[in-house]
């Protein structure tokens, strides 16, 4: 547990964390109204996490939506190696009706498949989950997952490997903050995004002119969003959902 309550779980890093750990806190604050709903929730034990995200990564695997999104991400990644997968923002995953376990179960499947480093950050994780994330995950891998400083580090393929960020249901601050501090054409080509998806007919005032994100509200314009199909096991944990992203290949002007 880090001091500004972050449960971090994590093999390697990247500059700009620090960005990301700060839109969280924003967010945090803002939602001090949920407290009364964290305290009527009924958390559950190790052995529940277990049986819900073995079943949870049985249901997404077997999804239309996951053998959709493996094609797509195939086809983004164009023979790169996808190097990490950060989650952020995940939500509790204790139990089959948290939306958060299926999202959860996603992203374990993706490094899995990837082999990919993996990153996650959540501020709202159970005694349980924690000791889930600290002693499952961990055993499951052959690499030391729990970073105890919670120092962002740099990943040694930083430069050669792409980047998957999940967020999904994230926070639009979350969204800027991201993606200004990738706003180069190299580092951006290198983003994947599992985020929001937004319509360029029904743009939210935050985007509109003049933006009060300027960075998302301009890779709404240049990066292309393929939205998730429906999970029908649980709806709502991937409704509205994208997979985005930005390619040199584009071509075009890059704005500045």
């Amino acid at each position: 547990m880090e001091e500004d309550g972050f449960t971090l779980v994590k093999r390697r890093g990247r500059d700009g964390q620090r960005k990301i750990i700060e839109a969280h806190e924003q967010a945090q604050a803002s939602t001090s109204g949920s407290e009364a709903k964290e305290e009527e929730r009924v958390n559950g034990s190790l052995q529940d996490i277990r049986k819900a995200i073995t079943m949870a990564m049985h249901e997404v695997e077997q999804s239309n939506m996951f053998k959709w999104l493996k094609i797509r991400l195939e086809k983004v990644l164009d023979g790169r190696k996808l190097g990490m997968i950060s989650v952020l923002g995940n939500g509790h995953f204790d139990s089959p009706f948290e939306d958060g376990t299926y999202q959860l179960a996603m992203c374990l499947l993706l490094r899995q498949l990837y082999k990919a480093e993996f990153d996650f950050r959540e501020p709202v994780c159970t005694a349980m989950e924690r000791l889930w994330l600290e002693r499952d995950l961990e055993d499951n891998c052959s690499c030391d997952f729990l970073n105890k400083k919670g120092e962002p580090q740099e990943s040694e393929s930083d430069t050669e490997c792409c980047h998957l960020i999940v967020l999904i249901h994230g926070i639009a601050s979350l969204h800027e903050d991201i993606l200004k501090s990738r706003w180069r054409p190299d580092s951006l080509d290198g983003l994947i995004l599992i985020c929001n998806h937004i319509s360029d007919t029904a743009l939210p005032p935050y985007l509109r002119d003049p933006p009060e994100y300027p960075a998302y509200a301009k890779f709404l314009k240049i990066g292309r969003f393929e939205e998730f199909p429906e999970f029908a096991k649980r709806r709502n944990a991937f409704a509205n959902t994208a997979l985005a992203y930005w390619k040199k290949e584009f071509g075009g002007t890059f704005p500045i």
